[in-house]
């Protein structure tokens, strides 16, 4: 048996509502401060979602400025100020593996739907869409999940641990979309404490040269909060096949380097050396990278781009984050959800959770949060076995040597000269 649990918080955000200017205990006429927006055949939810006694009925007609006829008698009594809200479904369709399985009432009077599938497993995937039987329509598709449920790093999990911690299973203090700002906003903060977190390095292969152009744009992923690494070129004109580290220079010496604004195609090359990061604009946010010399012939080279990517915002439940201890993610939404409550002291104790303990604490099993972040990040990508050197002669102008120098890359005498 599998439970599919459908969140009701998005049907009524954003909608158009009004209130009950005085008690309904019968009939199918209503009362309401005004009708402006309500038209025959709307769907309308009496009552706040979640609570008792909450309930939908299609409108009949709309008359004056402030009556509201119903098609049929509400089950229930509703006190003067009830709110009104007009909404778009009044069912789910739901799928298991492609093939509709129900098609359910929304639950109003609670803050989810909730099916039960006696014949699911976890093997099965699921998704929904909200129903209007009044207009026969559809919403989109929810993101496909497994009969597993949530994983790990998503969003719908993180938001039910959180849940269960704060004490807040039915919503009362917060709600969905407040405890995935939290998140989000935990996010940014491990993002701004380093640009170069081993989880969100990538390597871009998408971008080749083109004769006569310098000016490339970054890959998407790296956004205004990524970072670029490091960019290599293969050269491969059919005969040679080569890949090597592009030479970063800063702007100014870049600037004096293409200082000679003719572009001749005589001054032109297939064997780029150097590069650097221009700003964004309109026509690419994440920003660009110009190389020099400016390539000669289209397609003969391959930018190898290696950059640390921007996290992405996490909005529906089943987005992941990149983070690899989501808990770090719910320490700072449960130091907020104290705070609201008015337990600072809780709301301190998850706050030095997600932060870690101070600089000089020697203590490895009290390391916790964006500490042991920084100490996984130290580890990454360096052999257990062999022992590290203090110094490494590199020779004279190893620097110019490593980035651009293609002599090097044929010759095995003067490498083995060069380097050892």
């Amino acid at each position: 048996m599998r439970k599919i649990i459908i969140s009701n918080e998005i049907l009524t955000k954003d909608t158009y509502n009004t209130n009950l200017s005085s008690d309904y205990s019968s009939g199918t006429s209503l009362t309401v401060i005004s009708n402006v927006s309500f038209a025959a055949n709307d769907l309308i939810v009496v009552g706040e979602l979640g609570e008792e006694n909450t309930e939908l009925k299609k409108v009949d007609s709309i008359s004056g400025k402030t009556t509201i006829t119903l098609a049929s008698a509400l089950n229930f009594s509703h006190e003067k100020d009830t709110p009104v809200y007009k909404v778009a479904w009044d069912n789910v369709s739901i799928e298991r593996n492609s093939v509709e399985i129900t098609q359910s009432a929304i639950q109003w009077d609670k803050k989810d739907t909730i099916y039960y599938d006696s014949s699911g497993t976890a093997s099965d995937s699921y998704r929904f869409r909200f129903y209007n039987s009044v207009t026969t329509t559809y919403s989109e598709y929810s993101p496909t999940q497994t009969g597993a449920g949530p994983t790990r790093p998503s969003l719908g999990y993180m938001i039910r641990e959180i849940r269960k911690l704060a004490q807040d299973i039915d919503r009362k203090i917060v709600t969905d979309l407040e405890i995935a700002r939290f998140i989000n906003s935990a996010q940014d903060i491990i993002a701004g404490i380093r640009s170069d977190w081993w989880f969100l390095k990538v390597e871009d292969t998408s971008k080749t040269t083109t004769g006569g152009t310098k000016k490339y744009s970054l890959p998407s992923g790296v956004g205004n909060m990524g970072a670029v690494e490091a960019i290599r070129l293969n050269y491969n004109d059919g005969t040679n096949n080569e890949l090597y580290h592009l030479e970063y220079k800063p702007t100014v010496e870049f600037d004096e380097l293409i200082r000679d604004n003719r572009n001749q195609e005589a001054d032109r090359d297939d064997y780029t050396i150097y590069y650097t990061l221009r700003e964004p604009d309109s026509s690419a946010a994440q920003g660009y990278f110009e190389v020099w010399p400016v390539p000669l012939t289209t397609g003969r080279g391959t930018f190898y781009i290696r950059y640390f990517k921007e996290m992405t915002d996490l909005d529906d439940v089943s987005d992941e984050t990149s983070i690899p201890i989501p808990v770090i993610l719910e320490d700072y939404a449960l130091a907020q959800i104290e705070r609201i409550k008015g337990n600072e002291t809780k709301a301190e104790l998850y706050e030095r959770k997600f932060f870690g303990p101070p600089q000089g604490l020697k203590e490895s099993r009290q390391i916790s949060g964006i500490s042991l972040l920084e100490r996984l990040n130290n580890a990454q990508k360096r052999p257990t076995g062999q022992p590290r050197q203090l110094i490494r002669f590199g020779g004279q102008r190893v620097i110019a040597r490593l980035y651009g120098n293609r002599s090097s890359t044929f010759n095995r005498d003067k490498q083995h000269t060069d380097y050892w």
